[in-house]
């Protein structure tokens, strides 16, 4: 369990309040209490809150590429990363850490979204390509990790992929949407796109 978070102005702008990022951090403290990181600019920041479980010593996240163009944070755990540790020591990627979540760097810089198809898994996870101006967000197709996100009325957006339970005091509101689920979704133990047992909306409240 680590808290992941977020900030991206996708019109080009700089973030109009790059301290958001720290009251993220702290909020997501009881998620992540070994560690906090957070790498960006003036218009793009990804943070973690880190609960050191695999690769005490070099797992702290976020993951970036060598050319420093592509950031990567997530929350959960890759079952295979070994074969794709394996298959990217093959291409010459030099790994800087020996847990499971680097191996999502170097396949998104091969494969780009395709990234996704090739984790086994449960993940919620976020990747800023830099070069790019790109924001992927993902998470496990049973959705066993959760992943927010909103826009906001400054023309950026605040991403939130780590954590299941939002602060009332910072304007955040889940909601559920639809009946229970139906016999179908009971069988297959989650709910088929492109409906969802949860929505959450809201927007982040300067105080």
């Amino acid at each position: 369990m680590c808290g992941i978070f977020g900030a991206i102005a996708l019109t080009g702008a700089s973030l109009r309040h790059p301290e958001c990022l720290a009251r993220m951090a702290a909020s997501l403290r009881h998620r992540g209490p070994d560690g906090e990181r957070i790498v960006g600019h003036a218009r793009a920041r990804l943070g973690a809150r880190r609960l050191a479980i695999m690769d005490l010593t070099t797992g702290d996240q976020p993951f970036q590429s060598p050319d420093g163009a592509v950031w990567m944070v997530c929350n959960g755990e890759i079952y295979n990363s070994a074969d794709l540790r394996r298959e990217a020591t093959g291409w010459g990627y030099p790994f800087r850490s020996r847990g499971d979540i680097e191996n999502i760097v170097p396949f998104y810089a091969r494969y780009g979204e395709g990234v996704v198809e090739r984790l086994d898994g449960m993940f919620g996870l976020a990747i800023w390509d830099d070069r790019r101006g790109r924001l992927l967000l993902a998470r496990d197709r049973a959705g066993e990790k959760p992943l927010f996100w909103t826009p906001c009325s400054q023309g950026s957006r605040n991403s939130r992929p780590g954590t299941s339970s939002w602060p009332r005091k910072e304007g955040w509101t889940c909601v559920r949407t639809g009946p229970p689920p139906p016999p179908p979704v009971a069988r297959r133990g989650f709910r088929p796109p492109p409906s969802s047992a949860r929505r959450c909306s809201g927007r982040w409240s300067e105080s």
